[in-house]
């Protein structure tokens, strides 16, 4: 039997014995659920890239959400606002208080004479003596007025004051605002009343001097003729907002423009403000009226002023208030 020589045999080398092992296969692939960041730790980092990209959008989708409801949220509570404000408005007009009881009318051409006189030259004269008669129904126009005294003066367009005419004053406010002696307490004392309610009335303007009033009337003009106005209708149109000197009440001084601190500009959203509304409820109380109505502005020839209030005395303003009437048509129903 031949000799097996197999187990005699030196030990040869393998070409396989110094081969560098396979690569893992495994660091390539994504870990298993729940073994992320296992096996390899560039796949872990691209992951969080990922993650924080899809975070940071969602961050943006979720700004961008916010900021449309917001515009939403601030368009709605606009558009009720003027809803609102539009109710209350129209309301405001249709409402009974604001339709005067009826009244025989007049223009300013058709007062009487008496209606018409000029006042006197000397603001020092003492007042004429009150009316003695009781007080009148609030359905009746009182009677026996004395269309003499100072506190019914009348100036407009038919009425112009007296040349050279200039109250004693007296001063009113802080800011050097200037009123008919005669008259300064009362107009003191409806602003002082008013604020202590938590109100914040004050005077814008009060007493002007005709050279005032020239200046004043004269830069109205000029504003309407930058406008593209011819010379007559800018002064035409400068009427109809800023009385001609020597026909405006402020040249009296017993005329007050009244706004409160928060609504300084003398537009007609003033009588939006709850200063007006206690104005309209109390001047006559002090002896004021509302001057310039809206119903009256045909026959007043100025437009709606709610802020133009003018001292009549107590008697007076009580009775043309009740009778929803205007200065001009007391005198002429008086005259």
């Amino acid at each position: 039997m031949p000799q097996d020589n197999r187990t005699n045999r030196p030990a040869q080398h393998s070409p396989y014995q110094n081969r560098p092992a396979p690569q893992n296969r495994a660091q390539n692939r994504p870990a298993p659920q729940g073994q992320q960041g296992a096996y390899n730790p560039q796949y872990n980092q691209q992951q969080l890239y990922y993650k924080k990209l899809a975070k940071e959008k969602r961050r943006r989708m979720l700004r961008r959400r916010r900021i449309v409801f917001g515009c939403f949220v601030l368009c709605l509570c606009l558009l009720i606002f003027f809803v609102l404000r539009f109710a209350l408005q129209k309301n405001d007009k249709n409402s009974p208080a604001s339709a005067p009881a009826s009244v025989a009318t007049s223009t300013p051409a058709s007062l009487p004479a008496a209606a018409q006189s000029t006042p006197p030259q000397n603001a020092s004269t003492p007042p004429s003596t009150s009316v003695s008669t009781p007080a009148p129904e609030a359905t009746a126009v009182p009677t026996n007025v004395d269309l003499s005294s100072w506190e019914l003066l009348l100036a407009n367009a038919n009425n112009p004051i007296a040349e050279g005419y200039v109250p004693e004053l007296a001063l009113v406010d802080t800011q050097q605002h200037q009123f008919d002696k005669r008259a300064a307490p009362a107009l003191k004392k409806m602003i002082a009343d008013g604020n202590a309610t938590g109100l914040q009335l004050m005077i814008c303007s009060a007493y002007r001097s005709h050279e005032r009033q020239t200046t004043l009337f004269n830069q109205l003009v000029s504003e309407n003729k930058a406008k593209g106005m011819s010379e007559e209708e800018a002064v035409a149109k400068a009427k109809t907002i800023r009385n001609v000197p020597g026909t405006s009440e402020h040249e009296t001084g017993l005329a007050a423009d009244i706004v409160s601190v928060k609504h300084q500009v003398l537009e007609e959203t003033f009588e939006n403000t709850p200063e007006f509304a206690w104005l309209s409820e109390n001047a006559h109380k002090y002896g004021f009226i509302l001057r310039y109505s809206r119903e009256k502005s045909a026959i007043t020839g100025t437009i709606y002023e709610p802020w133009h209030y003018r001292y009549v005395g107590v008697e007076n303003a009580t009775a043309i208030k009740e009778q929803g009437i205007c200065l001009e048509e007391y005198i002429a129903a008086n005259g």
